[in-house]
């Protein structure tokens, strides 16, 4: 996803080309190509090996890219996709067996070497190994897809292709299959109706209408917003969820699809260019001018022949069962939570993410719990320690990695965003009563001797004692006196002037523990920042993460 721009670009430099001639027009067609083979697989390689969160992953994914662009005449899009993420994880596999054995003083060298040496070798492999299999499923990819396209069945293709999307393959079809299969025939006939096929908005825009016509009141406030994304920002996503609440509205969407195919495949139209994001702005721009009026009744067609549908299917839907209105008093009642952030993160930071923020604000509100809910790209989210970071599982390193300091919550998809309620709410009343907190405690008095417990869970012990240790020291080269002991969690009892000192991952699992009258977090025992601004005073509560203390 964050390489769809390069998308954009080619799509705008082969518009643009025509209009020259001579050695610029040669140089432009040059890089137009060089953008599709070797540009674009090696960027894609690169963030296939960074899923692991390594940066020396990502090389990898980036060298062993080349060894099936160099194989093969076609764009290798998919094969980056499998090959770079393969690569970075073997390397990820390979370097945790081997950094038990590095020698101090030799990392770096050793580092170099294995990225070297597995890219090397995963390169190889793709120039042995992947392109022959890539080019063999290809072809018969592309047979199935000339064979459909010879017997005007094109359309049979969204009995697979409308399922597929709203389980979130959407990309990996069109970006995957669909756009290589599409910039091949688009270079013999200057435009393929392959870029019409996943990208159509009419399927969602139809579906979308119908519930605001015809569903529940729930969902028709959700709906009314999610057709102008889908609409003009060109995000499919965001209908994905009323299908799969309602699955017997995939009959709508695929018939929705074929129809529209039935049309272009009829009056032989097509894009010039792969559209990404999927909008009716965005396909009409890359639609060849004489083919305008086609594509748009195409995509017309598709919307009626959905909303008509799907309209049918929800007809007997009861407009208000089961609903009850919240009175006015329980709205009055409902009041910030706390001064937090809770953020969706995924590839693009639009689709998926966006999605899962709007069920989580509709959940929260009628949970009377209203918090600041949005959503982001994994590569713009802001290192905060105040922040519930919100992600699917095979993101959870890359998100480990942008931001160490916030609480991240993995889940398998959106979707599940409800499942996850409990979670969530714990980190909003928890976090709350950390800022209630926050003012207790200050600097260590030096008229007296200051109780000080350390809390462990579940018999973890080890480096509560070289915390331990370490505070001890630095009271007394600074003359405090104090008592310092530790504690298991299940052991406490809560005296009002023992300062405890706690991980913040600690307390965040045990909501118990935000009903003491001091506290001090720390994200490790071992990190010294906290305790020294602590024996300094004057720090109202401090809270250390990687090393920084932050005064709150």
């Amino acid at each position: 996803m964050p390489n769809l721009s390069i998308f954009i670009a080619w799509g705008f430099l082969s518009f643009i080309t025509p209009y020259f001639s001579g050695e610029l027009a040669h140089r432009l067609n040059e890089v137009s190509e060089w953008m599709l083979h070797l540009l674009l697989p090696i960027m894609i390689g690169y963030l296939g090996g960074k899923t692991t969160g390594n940066q020396r992953g990502a090389i990898v994914g980036a060298i062993a890219t080349l060894g099936i662009i160099v194989g093969s005449t076609a764009p290798q899009i998919v094969g980056a996709m499998i090959l770079g993420t393969l690569a970075g994880k073997v390397y990820d596999l390979f370097e945790n067996k081997v950094k038990k054995q590095f020698t101090i003083g030799y990392e770096m060298l050793i580092n170099n070497l294995l990225v070297g040496i597995v890219g090397g070798v995963c390169c190889l492999l793709g120039m042995i190994v992947f392109t022959p299999l890539i080019a063999s499923v290809s072809q018969m990819i592309s047979q199935a897809i000339l064979w459909l396209t010879e017997m005007k069945m094109l359309t049979l293709a969204h009995v697979l292709l409308e399922p597929l999307k709203v389980l979130f393959f959407n990309n990996i079809i069109n970006h995957g299959i669909l756009t290589p299969l599409g910039i091949e025939f688009a270079q013999q006939e200057n435009s393929s109706i392959l870029f019409l096929m996943e990208a159509n908005p009419g399927p969602g825009i139809g579906v979308l209408l119908a519930i605001l016509l015809q569903g529940r009141r729930e969902t028709k406030t959700n709906a009314g917003s999610a057709l102008m994304i889908q609409a003009i920002g060109g995000i499919h996503e965001i209908y994905f969820p009323f299908v799969l609440i309602k699955p017997k509205l995939l009959l709508a969407v695929i018939l929705g699809g074929a129809s529209g195919t039935f049309l272009f495949q009829l009056l032989h139209v097509g894009l010039s260019a792969p559209v990404s994001p999927g909008s009716l702005v965005v396909i009409l721009t890359n639609t060849p001018t004489n083919q305008l009026l086609a594509v748009s009744f195409g995509i017309l067609v598709s919307i009626l022949v959905t909303f008509s549908c799907a309209l049918f299917l929800l007809r007997k839907e009861s407009l208000a069962a089961g609903e009850e209105k919240p009175n006015d008093e329980e709205c009055e009642e409902m009041q910030p939570v706390i001064n937090k952030k809770i953020i969706f993160a995924c590839d693009s930071g639009m689709g998926s993410s966006a999605m899962g923020a709007a069920l989580l604000k509709k959940q929260l509100q009628v949970a009377n719990l209203p918090a600041s809910v949005d959503y982001t790209s994994i590569y713009q989210v802001k290192n905060q320690p105040d922040q519930l970071l919100i992600v699917q599982r095979e993101l959870m390193a890359l998100a480990q990695q942008q931001a160490p300091r916030s609480q991240i919550l993995p889940l398998a998809h959106f979707l599940e965003v409800e499942n996850a309620l409990p979670e969530i709410k714990s980190f909003l009343l928890t976090t709350s009563h950390v800022a209630k907190t926050a003012a207790i405690v200050r600097g260590i008095d030096r008229n007296k001797t200051e109780k000080v417990v350390f809390l462990y869970a579940e018999n973890v012990r080890g480096s509560q004692t070289i915390g331990m240790t370490i505070l001890a020291q630095l009271a007394k080269q600074q003359g405090h006196s104090l008592s310092i002991s530790k504690l298991p969690i299940e052991r406490l009892a809560s005296e009002k002037e023992t300062i405890y000192v706690v991980t913040t991952t600690l307390f965040y699992k045990n909501p118990q523990l935000a009903e003491l009258s001091k506290v001090v977090l720390v994200e490790d025992f071992v990190l010294t920042t906290a305790y020294e601004q602590w024996m300094k005073g004057g720090v109202e509560h401090v809270l250390v993460h990687k090393g920084e203390a932050i005064d709150q």
